[in-house]
């Protein structure tokens, strides 16, 4: 399940980030004031004294803190060693500085810790007497217990027949979304059960990016290495694919040329391909 087209708190977030962001690129000061807007940045996102999305304000604003480097092209930190979050900013703060890969990261620390498969028997099992979910299951991992169906998880192999067969829609089988947006088979869990990207697999597609729910996945971005060009005068031309876009039962095509139509630009010009 996708969340484009829907606004979010993962989406307002993001969005807020790359304000703040671009608000810091164009206020265009170096050294100590530099250090000081990246440090305020997580306070004006998620102000106050008490979290509210996380319950931990501490946390929420760690967090913060990574989408924030992410997005001014600098590395995740590590988990187990001090960094500030604004390490390396001096060197991010070149117009031609181009981000060091992995483009796609997890934020460790914001990972739910999805199960990679489960099926489950919810709280809709009405104890039926045909009980089919029992019959159709190869493994006979599932037994009736205190009236309604119980699945031994160490026997099922989430083939989901059972949750096929039940009338009730009681049997839920569900996947991590970031994995299961995958399409290179490239996530699976750490040692702490937290996603990791395969990066001999990952292609850098983002759907892992756009289908977590807690907004754990971010890539890295270059808006304000973009915006450095800008106050430096530099001609920074933009280059944007054809895209098509259904209305209806008809498919549009637009060129990079219909998409800036009408509205202010720094771009000199549009490069299309």
């Amino acid at each position: 399940m996708s969340f484009r087209g829907i606004n979010t708190t993962v989406i307002q977030i993001r969005r807020q980030v790359f304000t703040e962001v671009a608000r810091m690129a164009y206020a265009n000061v170096k050294g100590e004031k530099a250090n000081h807007l990246m440090r305020k940045i997580p306070y004006t996102i998620i102000p106050g004294e008490e979290g509210k999305l996380r319950k931990d304000i501490f946390l929420e604003r760690a967090i913060v803190e990574e989408r924030v480097r992410l997005a001014m092209g600098l590395p995740t930190r590590r988990m187990d060693e001090h960094n500030s979050v604004v390490s390396g900013l001096e060197d991010a703060s070149i117009a031609d500085k181009y981000y060091d890969p992995p483009l796609v990261n997890v934020i460790k620390f914001a990972c739910n810790r999805c199960p990679e498969k489960l099926v489950k028997v919810s709280d809709l099992c009405q104890g039926c007497l045909a009980h089919p979910c029992m019959e159709v299951c190869p493994k006979k991992a599932i037994t009736w217990e205190s009236g309604r169906s119980t699945i031994d998880q160490e026997k099922c192999i989430k083939c989901g027949r059972c949750a096929t067969v039940c009338p009730y829609n009681a049997i839920v089988k569900t996947e991590r979304p970031c994995a299961a947006a995958c399409g290179m088979g490239a996530i699976h869990s750490d040692e702490l059960g937290r996603a990791e990207i395969d990066y001999s697999k990952c292609v850098s597609c983002g759907q892992c990016l756009v289908n977590c729910p807690f907004g754990a996945i971010a890539d890295k971005g270059q808006i304000y290495q973009l915006i450095q060009g800008f106050n430096r005068g530099d001609r920074i031309y933009s280059c944007i694919f054809k895209c098509c876009f259904t209305t209806g039962s008809k498919t549009r095509y637009a060129s990079g040329r219909t998409i800036l139509s009408g509205r202010p630009s720094l771009f000199p010009d549009v490069a299309e391909s």
